[in-house]
């Protein structure tokens, strides 16, 4: 586990989160059929 742990982490930390993918990018997936419009909704007022 510890091995699996190590190497995920090396693989997170291979990406720049802050750093958008180039236009035309071969890693770029389109996840656009499953997440629709994309549009969501966040209300910061307590629902209570």
């Amino acid at each position: 586990m510890t091995q699996d742990f190590a190497f995920l982490k090396r693989i997170y930390n291979a990406f720049d989160q802050f750093r958008p993918l180039p236009a035309g990018d071969p890693a770029y997936v389109d996840f656009t059929e499953v997440r629709r419009d994309g549009d969501i909704l966040v209300s910061d007022q307590s629902t209570s």
